[in-house]
């Protein structure tokens, strides 16, 4: 305002600072970031095995999200108040659904933000002041960026145990027991069907078959594994951080 105040110049500029149209990240850039984490560093507390992404049109994926709050949740529950668990399932399925339904306008379609006039204000600043309000998008290593994300969540949002080898090796090994339960689950989904379609109880190879294409369908393929930071590094880092806050603690105590 006062650079223009001193070119004489009373307009009002409208400066957009977003990265859409000068460093895009992708809806697919962030699926694939997610899927590889997710895979390679899973949660410790998981309902299902990770995916990443969605499949078919909006119609259909509101429709799985309907089927796994109304049938799949409520039958899961059912199943945990005999054993003296609270109803959990059906709720946290609508839940999904409901955020599902908030971010999807902005998974299926693309939004572009122009931000031509920060370039020109970067453009007009003196060297030294570009150095010292630096707010160039373009320079944003979107793989640095969202994986540190990525490693914060998991850190400080889900309260995961980012120095524990032990925890993530149980973690791994959680995500694999509950896809194979996501399978046989997919299978007998399977086989009511294949008993719906041909009128016999014994239809496995058919039943086999469609839970099978079910499970690779919902599961196989929703992402490509990308090149990410190692949790290690995330550790170094983490701890130099703590290290120098507890530093700068001391010293204005």
């Amino acid at each position: 305002r006062l650079h223009l105040t001193a070119k004489n110049d009373r307009s009002t500029p409208i400066l957009h600072c977003n990265t859409s149209h000068l460093n895009t990240l992708t809806v697919g850039m962030y699926r694939d970031f997610c899927g590889t984490f997710l895979n390679k560093y899973p949660l410790e507390k998981i309902m299902f095995g990770p995916t990443s992404g969605v499949r078919g049109s909006p119609a259909f994926e509101n429709g799985l999200h309907a089927f796994k709050e109304h049938v799949v949740g409520p039958s899961l529950d059912r199943i945990g108040t005999m054993v003296g668990k609270k109803p959990f399932w059906a709720k946290t399925f609508g839940k999904v659904r409901e955020i599902y339904g908030v971010f999807m306008p902005f998974i299926s379609k693309r939004w572009i933000y122009k931000s031509d006039n920060m370039i020109e204000l970067i453009n007009r600043m003196q060297p030294e002041d570009v150095e010292k309000f630096d707010f160039d998008v373009r320079k944003i290593d979107w793989t640095d960026y969202v994986s540190d994300v990525l490693f914060g969540m998991k850190a400080f949002l889900t309260k995961n145990d980012i120095m524990s080898d032990k925890k993530l090796e149980v973690a791994r090994r959680n995500v694999k027991i509950y896809s194979g339960i996501e399978w046989v689950l997919l299978l007998i989904v399977g086989w009511i069907l294949s008993v719906i379609i041909t009128g016999s109880l014994s239809s496995y190879p058919i039943a086999f078959c469609i839970g099978t294409f079910f499970y690779f369908y919902l599961n196989v393929g929703m992402f490509n594994y990308v090149a990410i930071p190692t949790i290690e590094s995330y550790r170094k880092r983490l701890i130099a951080a703590t290290r120098e806050d507890a530093l700068n603690n001391n010293e204005k105590a």
